[in-house]
């Protein structure tokens, strides 16, 4: 108990409290402080599972300390004032013998950098959403290993690159918001094939976009859609495409160049 106490005494000097969110992390019961949740069984923190720190005012740099917590499943930064990358981040995790890190949520910063390769090494994460932030480049091939990934919102970023078609590795996404970027490139078949529990997508922009949808008039996808918005792409033909979506609920499809169907 005093080693976690210890530890998190660290990460408390590390960050930037300037409304002083983080003032009840004194003391000797470190299961009370604000945003630690302890084993209810034991009561003791053996291993740090939960760390929601979010909309607590938070500035600087994401402390590197916080990847060493290889225990970590859920990880909240959001509504901060966080500031640079987070690959040190996602680095530490990555180091982790067997990280089990399922949820990572730092939206709503000011964040600055390209995604890191070693994101596809988080094999247990389930939902990241980075939503808010003025992350930028392409996304990483290695993406196409998180193999338990549900939710991925990128949304309103500053991402001015390609998807690569490892992405169609993602059997198990649900939910994907790659809106209000600026994203090049092309869209095949082979981005989409294996995404089999896909429901909602949006990929619609007020910014100049070359995304271009380039799928046969014919092709099947293997997913049922429930909500779809798409805007200001090249979209060519939907075709069968869009026909067998027959479980939609929202459509969104507007300035879309070249948009037509069969």
């Amino acid at each position: 108990m005093k080693k976690d106490e210890h530890s998190l005494a660290l990460k408390r000097i590390s960050l930037i409290d300037p409304s002083g969110s983080l003032s009840s992390w004194v003391g000797n019961d470190c299961c009370q402080w604000s945003g630690i949740s302890c084993n209810n069984r034991t009561g003791q923190l053996k291993s740090l599972e939960v760390l929601d720190l979010s909309a607590m005012g938070l500035e600087g740099r994401i402390p590197k300390l916080i990847g060493n917590l290889c225990k970590l499943k859920t990880l909240n930064l959001a509504g901060n004032n966080f500031d640079g990358g987070f690959e040190d981040l996602l680095n530490g995790f990555s180091y982790c013998t067997s990280n089990s890190i399922e949820s990572i949520d730092v939206s709503l910063n000011r964040l600055v950098s390209e995604l890191p390769t070693s994101l596809g090494m988080l094999k247990s994460l389930q939902h990241l959403h980075l939503t808010l932030n003025s992350f930028w480049g392409s996304i990483p091939e290695s993406i196409g290993n998180l193999s338990s990934l549900e939710t991925l919102d990128l949304s309103a970023n500053q991402m001015n690159g390609s998807i690569p078609e490892s992405f169609g590795q993602l059997s198990k996404l649900v939910h994907l918001d790659l809106s209000l970027n600026s994203w090049e490139g092309i869209l095949r078949e082979a981005h989409l094939i294996n995404l089999t529990s896909l429901e909602y997508v949006a990929l619609d922009t007020d910014r100049p976009m070359s995304l271009i949808f380039n799928v046969s008039q014919e092709w099947v996808p293997p997913f049922k859609l429930q909500t779809i918005q798409i805007r200001d792409c090249q979209v060519g033909s939907f075709g069968v495409w869009l026909q067998s979506q027959t479980e939609l609920e929202y459509v969104t499809l507007h300035k879309n160049f070249g948009f037509h169907t069969k």
